[in-house]
């Protein structure tokens, strides 16, 4: 990983983290708040944007997971991609994919505070 970069918009309730700042980037909907942008050529995390921030760590800290995205819905190829970055660094470190592939949980909020992430930055 070259950068990290974390961005928070208060405004906007948007939190922005940018593991890589020299790469074009696909990106995919993994939940209505957390959108995940990844190089398709080189299969590397570039980012990822959870939107709505603060209500999802509230969300979070009453322990509920977010429904994802069904994996299933994507093309095989697509689905494995996506299955292999959630479970491994820098993604590992933020979120979490349930047993059931089905869905997804933060580690944002049990690990860190917003302060802490954007004094980490």
């Amino acid at each position: 990983m070259q950068d990290l970069h974390i961005t928070y918009d208060e405004e906007g309730d948007i939190l922005y983290i940018a593991f890589r700042t020299d790469r074009h980037a696909s990106t995919l909907s993994l939940h209505d708040n957390v959108l995940l942008r990844y190089d398709p050529q080189t299969v590397e995390v570039v980012g990822l944007t959870i939107i709505g921030f603060s209500d999802l760590l509230a969300f979070e800290r009453q322990g509920q997971p977010l429904a994802l995205r069904s994996l299933t819905e994507l093309p095989p190829p697509l689905a494995q991609v996506i299955t292999k970055l959630l479970n491994q660094p820098p993604l590992s470190f933020y979120l979490q994919l349930g047993e059931d592939q089905r869905h997804l949980t933060t580690r944002l909020g049990r690990e860190f505070s917003l302060p802490e992430l954007l004094l980490a930055a």
